[in-house]
């Protein structure tokens, strides 16, 4: 039987995380745990090889300025090894903004919003869903099971979601799900985190700046789509 000290460490560094907002180097110096933050879901075995959130049939928009838009699984391979690059990585602040494609990725999202802790609320802004996830607990009392989180992507695996990437807020998380609106970028996605942000890979710390940005845009370039990065 699998012990559940992992899971522990892992669910208690993160609770740290979101305390402090934050430390210095690679490892969090809390007393009797070693690590950092990453989602609080269990890994998977070594020997399983990962696979990427794809969509596995084509992808077809309403009307975009008055032209039809349909992108076959082949248009949407940038994306989709884009998405597959950052599995399991994670991104924490003290707000996060996540704007995406609701065409592609309305079905990829996964919401963390604990009852009497995270208040939701769903509003409509210039034809786009914006949902909002506010913490409202005790700021000493946040951790990985409470804070306001949204996974882009991932898998269901005996009921547990795992890889893809994880988006976390100390105080409020903002979810805009846009209608694809210009045709030259049909798929977009931008996550911003601001004030005290994190950017991580499992354990490993790779950024930590005041204000982080991950994301990019699907452009058709000398006739192939490509997916255009952004990282700030």
């Amino acid at each position: 039987m699998r012990s559940s000290v992992p899971v522990l460490c892992v669910v208690t560094t993160l609770s740290a995380l979101l305390l402090l907002g934050g430390c210095r180097g690679n490892r969090l110096p809390v007393a009797g745990v070693t690590g950092v933050y990453r989602p609080p879901v269990q890994r998977r075995p070594a020997t399983q090889p990962r696979t990427p959130p794809a969509k596995t049939t084509p992808v077809r928009f309403d009307k975009v300025r008055g032209k039809n838009v349909r992108l076959s699984e082949r248009d949407m391979r940038p994306v989709d090894t884009w998405l597959k690059a950052r599995d399991s990585q994670w991104i924490v602040g003290e707000t996060a903004d996540v704007y995406a494609s609701r065409e592609y990725f309305a079905s990829m999202l996964t919401f963390n919003a604990k009852p009497g802790l995270v208040q939701k609320r769903e509003s409509v802004h210039q034809g786009d869903t914006v949902i909002t996830l506010t913490y409202v607990g005790s700021a000493h009392a946040t951790n990985a099971m409470r804070a306001p989180r949204v996974q882009i992507g991932g898998e269901q695996q005996n009921g547990v979601l795992r890889g893809g990437i994880s988006v976390s807020a100390r105080k409020m998380l903002r979810i805009r799900m846009a209608k694809t609106r210009d045709p030259s970028r049909p798929v977009q996605l931008r996550v911003v985190a601001r004030g005290k942000a994190v950017h991580g890979h499992d354990q490993e710390v790779l950024r930590r700046e005041q204000q982080l940005e991950i994301g990019g845009a699907l452009r058709r370039t000398q006739g192939r789509w490509v997916w255009i990065p952004v990282q700030r």
